[in-house]
């Protein structure tokens, strides 16, 4: 009997250089695409009372998805870009007849901030699903992109490639002591309350 193999990999091609600063999850990835799907769009400050359960990952059995986190080839050039918005004198129609207003806060805040872009070519995760055409089909319809900033154009992505792999999965794996990290593990990913202490693992 042939043996059916439930673990895939994903490799993302990407066309421009992408920005990130916590590893990125490729349960939350496809939750946010799944999310889309379901309801049409993903609501910023989304609030769930029960957790949220979707049967296109299988688990493992300290309860976490078996999918990765991002991984990619470390040899990638590094660069800074700043993202500004600051106040100038044609502006003004913005505020109407106000006489006195804030620039260092609320809607009209000036700011200068540095983001650190990675030239990556491609990335890619490894995961296991009993649904892999489900998976194929929501990721191909509703993610485009990767990373922060992403309305400016950062982390395009060109094309995504699906293999069968027997490529372990790393991932932070809850533990209980000497944390490598602290982090969510299951979503909503947003709530603070679902951060427990893990250690990173292939598995």
């Amino acid at each position: 009997m042939k043996v059916i193999l439930m673990r895939y990999k994903a490799t993302f091609h990407l066309k421009s250089p992408v920005i990130f600063y916590e590893p990125l999850f490729f349960d939350s990835l496809l939750l946010y695409c799944y999310i889309k799907d379901k309801i049409g769009f993903v609501p910023s400050n989304m609030s769930i009372d029960e957790p949220i359960e979707f049967d296109l990952l299988n688990h493992h059995s300290s309860g976490v998805y078996m999918a990765s986190v991002m991984q990619y080839e470390e040899n990638f050039i590094t660069d800074i870009t700043n993202f500004t918005k600051h106040w100038h004198k044609s502006h003004q129609y913005l505020v109407g007849n106000k006489k006195t207003f804030k620039i260092n806060q609320g809607a009209y805040k000036s700011y200068n901030l540095p983001y650190e872009t990675k030239n990556i070519d491609k990335c890619w995760f490894v995961f296991e699903t009993e649904n892999i055409e489900d998976v194929k089909r929501i990721l191909n319809t509703y993610c485009f992109s990767l990373g922060k900033k992403r309305n400016r154009g950062f982390g395009a992505i060109e094309k995504i490639e699906f293999e069968e792999t027997t490529d372990g999965i790393f991932r932070p794996i809850p533990c209980e002591s000497n944390p490598d990290i602290y982090i969510p593990l299951n979503p909503p990913y947003w709530e603070v309350k679902n951060c427990v202490g893990c250690k990173f693992e292939g598995i």
